[in-house]
């Protein structure tokens, strides 16, 4: 029980790391996105 507890915390845990690694690259990319479109737009109009 222990060990399959220990996984199962594992597993949690990098998926933590990996959904806050997600948010810190997500956040400079929609950033940049907003960058482009302004450019974009600007570019059209």
């Amino acid at each position: 029980m222990k060990e399959t507890k220990s996984i199962k915390a594992k597993e949690i845990l990098k998926n933590f790391e990996n959904e806050i690694s997600n948010i810190k690259l997500i956040k400079p990319i929609n950033a940049s996105m907003e960058d482009i479109k302004k450019n974009v737009i600007n570019k059209v109009a």
